[in-house]
């Protein structure tokens, strides 16, 4: 019987591999890639030594041509060694860009319903990113641009930035829509194998009152109100009852059925937050056992200028009002060495001072919010090993698409299938 499946799925295969919609068109067949890993947020280099022992033939490449692609998409990149006298990278020189953890932004598109994704920030299969580095022989490429004004005469600092302080919830794995066969404690539960809600990842079950804490130092009080997010979904069939309280503020009742994901976000006053930490408190009321889960709990808050001793941080700044740069006057971030911040809204890499053990810089208005990273030299990840990709020591990808479909296959298989 087995076998027979197994026939049928290698007949269809072909014509459901060939009908797919495939992502694959920022890739360049007749040009050389090299993969890499990243698994934390952050700033990252590739130094002119990694390149090298790649075997990536670096004397031959304008650092002009260089480019990484994530996602499908060039990343905009700053190359140290790219004046007018720089034809070429030299020892001591390197990449740098801003390297992101993989989350679930690909998951979300097998759910029927991307709103079934509970918490995007999370991938269900791994952390770890994957980035390509080439180099290109005509046509722009993406660069960070470069921020240099240091003149800070005539500005006022500002007053604070917006913080999220998040917490993502990852212990617990939940199979999603389920049903049970069985009777009292032979009870077996039988998995939908589609991507249903509450399929994914998620603190552990709870039936009684459970706090949830997330941080919340450097409260600007005369900040706007904060934005509270939290995620609650149901991890057993019966009915749910859960009351919410978020800080000091009032109780939140949310009423749902079985499994189900409810994403929901207030606007707090600031007077509700704790001052280092604040709590997010969960009371399950319903009668029986009213089980439950929570897929990440945050908060988005006025914060000042004192970054608490750390040594890398993100943070968003808002325009100035009177002027055309925001003057940031940061206290209490640790660093050795110079520091730069990162505008990953515009893509901008933005010079420091450090007068005191105060950082200085100046941002662009933008006409908006604007994220931005902040991070010493010290902190800064390096990259240093890439491989090529494909087979036969190419580093170039297969173009399948030009495979005759009658005749290419791909075989996937087990021994437990015979």
């Amino acid at each position: 019987m087995m076998k027979n499946i197994f026939v049928t799925i290698l007949l269809l295969f072909p014509w459901i591999l060939f009908g797919q919609s495939f992502t694959n068109d920022w890739i360049e067949y007749d040009k050389q890639y090299y993969k890499f890993t990243v698994y934390e947020d952050g700033i990252y280099r590739i130094d002119y030594s990694a390149l090298v022992d790649a075997g990536i033939p670096v004397s031959s490449i304008s650092p002009q041509q260089f480019q990484i692609f994530y996602k499908g998409e060039e990343q905009y990149i700053y190359v140290e060694g790219t004046g007018p006298s720089d034809s070429i990278l030299s020892p001591g020189e390197f990449i740098e860009f801003y390297g992101e953890k993989n989350t679930g932004w690909l998951d979300t598109a097998w759910y029927a319903d991307p709103a079934w994704h509970a918490n995007p920030n999370v991938s269900i299969y791994t952390d770890t990113s994957t980035y390509f580095l080439t180099w290109t022989s005509s046509g722009q490429t993406n660069r960070l641009g470069v921020e240099d004004d240091v003149d800070f005469t005539g500005y006022v600092p500002a007053d604070y930035f917006l913080h999220e302080s998040r917490q993502d919830y990852y212990t617990n794995y939940s199979g999603g829509v389920y049903w049970k066969t069985g009777i009292g404690n032979n009870s077996v539960p039988i998995y939908d194998s589609e991507y249903t809600e509450t399929k994914g990842w998620f603190s552990p079950s709870f039936t009684a009152l459970s706090p949830f804490y997330t941080s919340t130092p450097g409260i600007h009080n005369s900040g706007p109100n904060a934005e509270a997010k939290y995620v609650l979904v149901g991890t057993n069939l019966q009915d749910h009852d859960v009351d919410v309280t978020i800080g000091s503020g009032p109780a939140n009742n949310h009423t749902y059925n079985s499994t189900k994901v409810n994403k929901l976000s207030y606007n707090i006053p600031l007077t509700y937050l704790g001052g280092d930490s604040t709590a997010f408190i969960f009371t399950p009321k319903a009668p029986g056992t009213d089980r439950n889960a929570v897929g990440y709990i945050s908060i988005k808050y006025a914060h000042i200028f004192d970054l608490g001793g750390a040594s890398a941080y993100k943070m968003s700044v808002l325009d100035n009002q009177i002027s055309t740069k925001s003057f940031l006057s940061i206290a209490n971030f640790t660093t050795s060495s110079p520091c730069w911040l990162f505008d990953l809204t515009n893509h901008k890499r933005i010079k420091t001072t450090i007068n005191n053990g105060v950082v200085r810089a100046l941002v662009p208005n933008s006409n908006g919010e604007k994220e931005c990273y902040l991070s010493s030299e010290t902190s800064t990840s390096t990259i240093t090993e890439l491989k090529g990709v494909g087979s036969m020591g190419t580093a170039k990808f297969t173009d399948y698409t030009i495979i005759d479909p009658d005749s290419a296959y791909l075989i996937i298989s087990n021994e437990k299938l015979y």
